[in-house]
């Protein structure tokens, strides 16, 4: 495509696909990488593929309602404004959905992420699934701003805040 300029910008699961591209083809165009609520090696203990596999096989509305909740700080409100959320959620295959959630947890890009040679923003909810971790995650970014009133989407539920903090960043 002849690109010659390009910022990543990526959030939770779908980051890992910024890092496979570097694993792959080295940095290529990007001129700054900006993270949403991942890391490049999940904790087994936080992400718990056993139990998140026993609990979809046993109860998949439950399991994925619960999931969902744990993504929103107020995840009713949510919910109540975007239905298809969870609807969208129970449409996915379930075998696919966790074959690839056990391949996320077992990975490990953490020499991608060391050897970024461009600026690295991370955007993190200090309600989010790296609640208590934010001293290993600042360790990861050049910059990392934490959302005090999101879950694991700050740009859904602090939009304003969020697009205010991502023009700044990219354009200083």
């Amino acid at each position: 495509l002849n690109i010659t300029e390009a910022v990543h910008v990526g959030w939770s699961m779908g980051v890992s696909v910024f890092w496979q591209y570097c694993r792959d083809y080295g940095m290529g165009p990007f001129e700054a990488h900006v993270n949403i609520e991942m890391v490049p090696k999940m904790d087994p203990k936080q992400s718990m593929p056993d139990g998140v596999e026993k609990s979809m096989r046993r109860d998949r509305e439950r399991a994925t309602r619960k999931f969902v909740e744990r993504v929103f700080l107020d995840a009713p409100t949510i919910l109540q404004q975007h239905p298809q959320l969870l609807a969208a959620a129970l449409a996915l295959p379930l075998d696919s959905l966790l074959s690839v959630y056990r391949e996320m947890s077992a990975a490990d890009f953490s020499a991608e992420q060391t050897q970024l040679s461009i600026p690295t923003y991370g955007a993190f909810s200090r309600q989010g699934f790296y609640q208590g971790q934010e001293g290993a995650v600042e360790k990861l970014f050049n910059d990392v701003e934490w959302f005090d009133e999101a879950g694991h989407a700050p740009f859904l539920e602090q939009g304003d805040d969020f697009n205010t903090w991502l023009v700044a960043k990219l354009n200083p």
